[in-house]
């Protein structure tokens, strides 16, 4: 009676892997959605666009819904508030900034190619100065490979309404076909921390081009998702080039 327990006691043993395998094995791989949505939202304490603070160095609260599908098409909306001092000067009169644009991204082995298109919103723009609106539209390429990613942005718009109206200026100044070349690197520290070393440079139609560097740290609370890192510490710099002829 020991024995015969004992045996059905191995057998038993035995069986409980292979079942456990097999029920593993049956079960169905993971299929990739159609598409996915995603939200973000964070509290900074300075909002910077290509080295410039849009905030006055004061925090900025910034959000946004990220929709893409398989194919590689997306559609984004992210908004942040600017100072109301720069509002009467740049904005003129407008104190939030909404952004909506779109694209496909595409992937082959490890380098990934990004085209599209964005347009910055500013809703109340045009109160102070009726006629001179702070908008902007933007088309940009782009492709990334590991750590490093370029980017190129060309301007069909007056950049944010700057002309010779809304400077108060003569001389016929346009700001169309304004151009930022964006060059950035990722690296990654043990496990979690991040160092990225963004340098941009912006060209003008009737100005000096402006170079931008930045240093950061940020600490990621969730695998693969930007929209979810934490800044623990940056700094940036801002300069204008002048270039003379003859």
């Amino acid at each position: 009676m020991k024995k015969t327990l004992s045996a059905a006691a191995v057998a038993a043993a035995c069986c409980v892997p292979f079942a456990v395998f097999a029920q593993a094995a049956a079960a169905p791989a993971k299929v990739e959605p159609e598409y996915t949505f995603a939200g973000n939202a964070g509290l900074f304490s300075d909002y910077r666009f290509r080295g410039f603070s849009q905030t006055d160095y004061n925090p900025a609260f910034q959000g946004g819904i990220d929709f893409a599908h398989k194919s590689g098409f997306y559609l984004v909306n992210w908004n942040s508030n600017v100072n109301s001092t720069l509002s009467s000067i740049i904005y003129n009169g407008a104190s939030l900034e909404m952004d909506f644009y779109g694209g496909y991204k595409a992937t082959f082995g490890d380098f990934v190619l990004d085209v599209g298109t964005i347009y910055y919103f500013y809703p109340g723009t045009g109160q102070l100065t009726p006629g001179v609106d702070a908008k902007n539209w933007e088309v940009y390429v782009g492709g990334s490979y590991g750590p490093v990613s370029l980017k190129y942005y060309y301007s069909f718009t007056d950049f944010f309404g700057l002309n010779s109206d809304a400077l108060g200026l003569p001389g016929g100044i346009d700001t169309k076909g304004s151009q930022y070349l964006d060059l950035s690197g990722t690296y990654d520290l043990v496990v979690s921390p991040a160092v990225s070393t963004p340098r941009g440079r912006s060209t003008w139609t009737s100005a000096a081009p402006t170079t931008s560097a930045a240093v950061g740290v940020w600490w990621a609370t969730s695998a693969g998702s930007p929209s979810r890192t934490r800044k623990i510490w940056a700094s940036s710099r801002t300069a204008s080039t002048t270039t003379s002829s003859g």
